[in-house]
């Protein structure tokens, strides 16, 4: 399972599904509370996938992968209809291997969902006012197919805002798409102000009543809920005083520039959880391209008036604006909707690199066509292979990323709801510790189930005889002695969770109350569910510090 383990926003996303499901009156279309503070759209997805599936660490992370691979059919089109057909499938390529988007889309988190339907949304934008012709603008009729498609355009972009935080730009850079399609139709056209006005109206119309009907609800929530709405954007805003901690405005957005620069191709976030922290978030041949591909776009706005390069430039800029503007950057949640763009814009620069090559052994013939087309199947492979390699090789094992999550609660969290989904808890005591129960990976997996708990030698409440004790992966050893007085000064594993990734050490140790010593706890065996109103042999004092004793 990759990642290995939940993280705690992860198990809180799963919480907050969990009372979909079981309250019918809750359906929420912000959900500010739980440590969650984020749109309530993807949560009913979430919510379906437990309810098909059960309750486990995987449960929620097959919605998540199902749409980063859809992902790339929207991203295919829009640059198939901006570039053409072997950009378009280049762009697919890079971002269907990027590793960066391989662990977004593998993380309960609706941040995937930004680029999916963004995408659909721009692609629909362009589909739809090509599909506009002068005709229609004469004849000053609607075009419903392209009504429908500009419609839809402005409900996928509704829909992208009430993804993650990072959907509120996403309608920015519609329009700044919006702008460039017009600017090219007036520029191309040999059309009258009166049949610009109409094709304007034609476009914009149906765009803006889609995205008004789908993001309705979220608009109403942000104009009557504003600091609930803001309160998380707010909060790990970088110019914001506690943030700054005395630090002059410009020095900081000098200092997230520069680090954002090297996002693609120097050094990307720090966080394991996002990617193997200080490496590249592209790789090399991906990396390349998107220089490449910033050259060519920019030259050619200046050369020939080409809005589409510079477009593209702009789009990864405000895509990258929730990470830039905020603490703790680079970070590849807020900064993941720039990637598609990236590709994109990689993809053009690959391509004119390979045509400037096919341009210089045009005499050739069809030497020169075989030699373009190995050295495309050279860059696609070891694109290929630096992610594969990243992604399912160095993340898998790295300490860095697996020890981002919260292993340990995951596996003894999993172990403990099998135990209860076959019935073999009934009447029995799970002593874990306090710590892993407050956690909310552990609350997740576990919902429902009653367990008991330690800290220390203190037990929550009195030992029964066939009681279970659960111990950290981390410090088992430890508590182990800790734990002599119940379990035994040698005691033997009963059970041991799946070991660390690239370790022989164990996330979990169970270990069986020790019956002589469960017999000397109560005075007598216990059977049928008897038990002494006072037991003995557990020193009081553990007991009352519980509350186990009235």
């Amino acid at each position: 399972m990759l990642p290995y383990g939940l993280w705690r926003d992860e198990a809180r996303h799963g919480l907050v599904a969990l009372r979909i499901l079981d309250d019918p009156t809750y359906r929420p279309v912000y959900v500010a509370g739980g440590g969650v503070n984020m749109p309530a759209l993807i949560f009913y997805p979430f919510a379906l996938a437990i309810k098909l599936f059960g309750v486990h660490p995987w449960s929620m992370r097959p919605v998540t992968a199902l749409a980063g691979a859809l992902t790339v059919l929207p991203l295919y089109a829009l640059a198939r209809r901006l570039f053409g057909a072997r950009v378009g499938l280049l762009a697919a390529l890079l971002l269907a291997v990027s590793s960066w988007h391989i662990t977004i889309s593998r993380f309960s988190f609706p941040t995937v969902f930004d680029p999916l339907f963004g995408l659909t949304g721009l692609w629909l934008l362009v589909a739809g006012l090509q599909e506009l012709s002068i005709a229609s603008v004469e004849s000053r009729k609607w075009r419903w197919p392209a009504m429908l498609m500009l419609c839809g355009a402005g409900a996928s972009l509704g829909l992208a805002v009430q993804t993650y935080h990072t959907g509120r730009v996403v309608p920015v850079v519609g329009a700044v798409l919006a702008l460039g399609l017009l600017y090219d139709a007036w520029r191309q056209g040999s059309r009258t102000r009166s049949q610009f006005s109409i094709l304007s109206s034609q476009f914009i119309i149906p765009l803006a009543l889609g995205f008004l009907i789908v993001a309705g609800p979220i608009i109403a929530y942000a104009l009557t809920q504003q600091a609930s709405f803001n309160d998380r954007v707010s909060g790990v805003f970088l110019l914001s005083p506690e943030a700054l901690k005395g630090q002059a405005p410009l020095a900081a957005l000098d200092e997230t520039l520069g680090r954002h620069l090297l996002l693609f191709n120097v050094r990307s976030d720090e966080n394991g959880r996002h990617a193997p922290p200080g490496v590249p978030a592209l790789d090399f041949v991906t990396g390349l391209g998107l220089l490449a591909g910033c050259g060519l776009g920019i030259a050619a706005a200046f050369t020939r008036r080409d809005w589409r390069g510079p477009f593209l430039v702009v789009a990864i800029a405000l895509s990258m604006l929730p990470s830039a503007l905020a603490v703790d950057a680079p970070h590849g949640m807020r900064a993941f909707g720039a990637l598609a763009f990236a590709c994109i814009l990689a993809a053009l620069g690959i391509d004119w690199l390979l045509k400037a090559q096919s341009a210089e052994r045009k005499a050739q013939g069809k030497r020169a066509r075989v030699v373009l087309r190995s050295t495309l199947y050279v860059l696609c492979s070891l694109a290929l292979a630096l992610n594969v390699y990243t992604y399912f090789g160095w993340m898998r094992t790295s300490t860095d990323v697996w020890m981002s999550f919260y292993p340990v609660h995951t596996q003894m969290g999993a172990y403990v709801h099998d135990l209860h989904a076959r019935g073999q808890d009934a009447g029995r005591q799970i002593f874990v510790p306090e710590g892993v129960v407050a956690n909310p990976v552990f609350a997740y997996l576990t919902n429902g189930i009653t367990m008991q708990t330690y800290s220390g030698d203190v037990l929550s409440e009195p030992l029964r005889p066939g009681a279970l004790f659960l111990l950290s992966g981390y410090v088992y050893e430890r508590d182990k002695a800790v734990l002599a007085p119940y379990i035994g000064a040698s005691p033997l594993p009963v059970v041991s969770g799946s070991p660390f990734p690239g370790r022989a050490t164990p996330s979990f140790v169970g270990y069986a109350a020790s019956p002589t010593l469960a017999i000397q706890a109560y005075g007598h065996e216990y059977t049928n569910g008897s038990q002494p109103s006072t037991p003995i042999g557990v020193p009081r004092s553990r007991i009352e510090a519980k509350g186990a004793i009235p």
